[in-house]
């Protein structure tokens, strides 16, 4: 775990994100997201970690759906394919389990965006991000 967590503070303390966040954040994110149910993540290893993606599977109405909630790779070792062969393994495993649907959120603008969509993604025509602070 603490090698993911030093590459998520990595790579959202960088351009274009700059987060802030902290290890123990990270860690407790992190945390979060393996416990909830249904979870399901991969690690890119290559002398450490590299990159991971983690998520969980939901059911829907119809069928049951898998949230991306992070896709994060070493900035130093970005643009090398390591995010892509993440994407392709998770899909391989969904596919396997007989889930043929990935939703994520993400900046626009970004070059994440950028990646999401070369992959495939495309933003959905009814659905809106909403939030509400205090």
């Amino acid at each position: 775990m603490d090698g993911c967590a030093e590459v998520l503070v990595s790579a959202f303390n960088a351009e274009p994100w700059n987060e802030g966040w902290t290890l123990e954040t990270a860690r407790k994110d992190m945390r979060s997201t393996l416990d909830t149910p249904g979870f399901l993540g991969f690690v890119y290893l290559e002398d450490g970690v590299r990159g991971f993606a983690a998520g969980n599977r939901e059911q829907d109405a119809a069928h049951v759906v898998f949230y991306l909630s992070v896709l994060c790779v070493s900035p130093e070792f970005q643009r090398r394919g390591i995010g892509g062969t993440l994407m392709r393994r998770l899909k391989e495993a969904l596919t396997e389990m007989g889930i043929r649907s990935i939703y994520l959120l993400t900046d626009r603008g970004t070059p994440a965006e950028t990646f999401y969509e070369k992959n495939g993604y495309r933003v959905s025509p009814k659905d809106i991000l909403m939030f509400h602070e205090w």
